[in-house]
């Protein structure tokens, strides 16, 4: 007659599994025994009580992921699980099991780009729930190329508003996620050579994305590779370039303002207002720009075009 194992020895085999980094084996073990019979501190310290490297790491986390929420813990299980982490500088560890707050967890790796925290949380099917629009709209705030994607395949269902996710990603100032955007969902195939890839479609893009607030996005946060681009690809009677050179003298980058002025009739700027508002929010590069320009219009003659002129006067 066979006995049912004992407490001591489902848990000497749960030491072994974890000690051997064997998952399938601890979830076999959690399934086949009242999972709140184990000592989570001592099968997560078995689990790291070897040479720790990448990948065995990654395994190390997993193991307490699974540990962690599918056996009863007390607060010192927790705690020890933490400064385990700590101490193998397993940081995506100790933000996960701050986890007073699942949702605000899987929000957090989203808004830091954690991709290898995200990886954990896409092991565990209960956490995969918590994915939803607001984690997408923070991993392209995150500029973040390597999580994106695995987002976007993973989840499929979930709607994410692309005008949003492109105005992150321009405020974030991460071109290549701005250029993924436009790639990703505003091509068309190529009619006249249909055996090439397909091609960038303007008049789609304009359907998609609100361009208008993606440039002034950009603007605001002076990031020059994303306006440049956007203006490269399309006409710049499209953009409310008033507000983009305000925007922009407020961010202080001066030296996309100079590219500003330097490329575009100045007619279509309010110039009056840019040095204002660069004023009103203590710019003084770009207030001592204005008025090296207006100096040498005033002595010299030799700058304007357009609406420098006529605010010098």
């Amino acid at each position: 007659m066979h006995s049912s194992p004992s407490i001591l020895d489902c848990q000497l085999l749960m030491n072994g599994a974890c000690k051997s980094g064997d998952i399938e084996n601890i979830c076999c073990l959690l399934e086949l025994c009242d999972p709140d019979i184990f000592e989570v501190r001592s099968a997560i310290h078995h689990a790291f009580d070897t040479l720790l490297t990448e990948e065995r790491i990654i395994t190390c986390t997993c193991i307490t992921f699974v540990l962690l929420r599918q056996c009863h813990c007390v607060a010192s299980d927790i705690q020890a699980a933490i400064e385990t982490a700590s101490r193998n500088e397993m940081l995506s560890l100790m933000i996960l099991h701050s986890l007073n707050d699942i949702q605000e967890t899987t929000l957090e790796i989203c808004r830091r780009g954690d991709i290898e925290s995200m990886m954990i949380v896409l092991f565990d099917r209960f956490y995969k729930n918590f994915i939803n629009e607001s984690c997408m709209n923070n991993a392209f705030a995150s500029g973040s190329l390597k999580l994106i994607p695995v987002l976007i395949k993973d989840f499929p269902e979930i709607n994410f508003d692309k005008k949003v996710a492109l105005n992150n990603a321009s405020t974030n100032g991460n071109i290549s996620v701005v250029q993924w955007l436009f790639h990703k969902y505003a091509i068309s195939p190529n009619r006249r050579l249909p055996f090439l890839e397909p091609i960038l479609d303007l008049k789609l893009a304009r359907t998609i994305f609100d361009l208008n607030s993606a440039m002034r996005n950009a603007c605001r946060n002076g990031n020059t590779d994303v306006v440049q681009w956007l203006l490269q690809i399309f006409p710049y009677e499209i953009f409310d370039m008033r507000l983009g050179l305000i925007e922009t003298s407020v961010s202080g980058n001066a030296d996309l303002v100079k590219w500003m002025l330097a490329v575009y009739e100045n007619d279509i700027f309010d110039i009056e207002t840019s040095v204002m508002s660069a004023c009103a929010h203590g710019k003084i590069r770009i207030v001592q720009f204005f008025l090296q320009i207006w100096l040498g219009c005033f002595l010299y003659g030799n700058c304007c075009r357009g609406s420098m002129w006529k605010w010098k006067h």
